[in-house]
């Protein structure tokens, strides 16, 4: 169904179109015809004709934005696709990933149509505007299944959000550490103190070169020092006595705990 502002847009069009040909019309009716001479005189004053294009071109700028918002471009999930899915579709159910302390953590699989923001073109424009053209590793491709703190918790099945990286380094007992080595994670926030963006830690080299693993969003994933990314200035490194960073309980985890850990945590 068109929107109303597609249909407004078309009618002013339309009335152009009809203005323009009636006066081509009037042109060539009888030379004598009062009336007609009267709408040809009208028709043909140039503040007639100015006063005609200001209300047309006004009447098309204000409906446009809303053509623009009411029509998406094919492709791109909207809002509402993004909160319940494609009609046709039946939404999976979530699994609840659990942390070392047996807090529970909602995660819902990706089912929209890949973005449009989900493409090497849209990436590369990305890392142009950030300057990190040159400065990065690829180590893999743009996906949507996750984000960088899904990639990091949920081996990139899921997305998640930075409120969650809280409880997971409260709950898995991770502590900041000033030396990194191998293997520790990597949290940038915001002067709040807000999680922007997470990593692992790949090595650690001479003069203190840090090389750092994370995924761009839902573009791709790269090697970087910590300052080559467009996250933050602020980070630190976090380590943890247990092995690796995913949480329990994920798809195929042979090491999942029973569910009984589950104590009514709040889930996200």
């Amino acid at each position: 169904m068109r929107s109303a502002s597609a249909l407004s847009v078309e009618i002013i069009l339309l009335a152009s179109v009809v203005g323009l040909a009636g006066r081509w019309l009037l042109g060539r009716a009888e030379r004598f015809s009062r009336a007609a001479a009267c709408l040809r005189r009208a028709s043909g004053n140039h503040h007639v004709q100015a006063g005609l294009l200001v209300l047309l071109g006004f009447g098309a700028l204000l409906a446009w934005p809303a053509l623009q918002l009411a029509d998406p471009m094919p492709g791109w999930p909207t809002e509402e696709a993004n909160a319940e899915g494609e009609p046709s579709r039946k939404q999976p159910a979530p699994v609840v990933a659990l942390t070392d302390r047996g807090g529970s953590i909602t995660l819902y699989p990706t089912t929209l149509r890949e973005p449009l923001s989900c493409s090497l073109e849209s990436e590369g424009r990305f890392l142009r505007k950030a300057g990190l053209e040159l400065r990065l590793i690829r180590t893999g491709l743009p996906t949507p299944e996750s984000n960088c703190h899904g990639w990091v918790f949920t081996g990139g099945r899921f997305s998640l959000g930075g409120e969650v990286v809280e409880r997971v380094l409260d709950d898995d007992g991770y502590a900041e550490v000033g030396t990194p080595q191998a293997g520790d994670l990597v949290v940038y926030r915001c002067g709040g103190g807000h999680v922007l963006h997470t990593g692992v830690v790949k090595g650690v080299g001479a003069e203190g070169l840090v090389l750092v693993e994370s995924k761009f969003s839902m573009h791709g994933r790269f090697l970087h020092r910590p300052e080559d990314q467009p996250y933050s200035r602020h980070w630190q490194f976090y380590r943890s006595p247990r092995d690796g960073h995913l949480l329990h309980n994920l798809p195929d985890d042979p090491d999942a705990p029973p569910a009984s850990l589950v104590r009514g945590q709040p889930a996200v």
